[in-house]
């Protein structure tokens, strides 16, 4: 079953990761291709403030924080799927962890531009080359893949006390029945001439020391360390 309530916890973790890394992809492909290195930013505002964002170059809050705040957004949206289909795999390594955070952005991209509409695309086709644009979705990758071995860590030392507590309780519980799993005797009728006979399923226990083990059935009773006949 999957718990959504961890999940969440860890896409706003990978999320927050993801955004930050691809608004730090941004400015540097921006930088690279002789633009300022807020535009990309500002050019996701363009769902409130139209195409003419990207082309901004100054801080503002009607361009830069509500551009950083989309993209923000969009990035805890996408770490949300990741962590999602995480949950159903086991713990990976560094270069798995990549690669299935390369998937992911893979499938933002696929989905940014190909079936969202034009007003909320993340608008940095207004500022950045096809290149430019994979370097952004690339950090976006970085970031989720540097959340998700974040995350998985810190569950693994969340889980080693939780099982140190299992296994003793285990080995108390097992302490105990072994304590408690000394013979009683179950005496019964017998159909030979109404004998008694003494049947025993588990070991026979004398001042803390097994002296039989069963199955066992006599016409004999154990009392203490010797057997006394039982009259017929």
């Amino acid at each position: 079953m999957i718990n959504w309530v961890r999940i969440l916890r860890s896409a706003f973790v990978s999320g927050s990761c993801a955004g930050f890394s691809s608004a730090a992809a941004l400015a540097v492909a921006a930088r690279a291709e002789g633009k300022a290195a807020v535009r990309p930013v500002n050019a996701a505002s363009h769902w409130l403030n139209g195409e003419a964002a990207g082309s901004h170059e100054g801080f503002d809050g009607a361009h830069v924080a509500v551009g950083f705040l989309t993209n923000y957004v969009a990035s805890i949206f996408w770490a949300v799927f990741f962590e999602a289909w995480r949950a159903r795999r086991r713990s990976v390594g560094p270069f798995p962890m990549l690669r299935n955070a390369l998937i992911m952005s893979a499938v933002a991209a696929a989905v940014d531009y190909g079936a969202t509409p034009k007003r909320f695309t993340p608008g940095w086709e207004f500022v950045l080359s096809k290149k430019g644009m994979a370097v952004a979705y690339g950090g976006l990758a970085t970031g989720l893949a540097a959340g998700g071995l974040a995350t998985q860590s810190a569950r693994r030392r969340g889980a080693g006390p939780a099982r140190h507590r299992q296994l003793q309780a285990t080995h108390r519980a097992v302490s105990s029945r072994k304590r408690t799993d000394c013979f009683r005797p179950a005496i019964f009728q017998s159909g030979r001439s109404g004998g008694t006979i003494v049947a025993a399923s588990g070991p026979m226990c004398f001042q803390g020391q097994c002296i039989a083990r069963g199955p066992k059935a006599s016409d004999d009773t154990w009392r203490g360390q010797h057997r006394t006949r039982l009259p017929r």
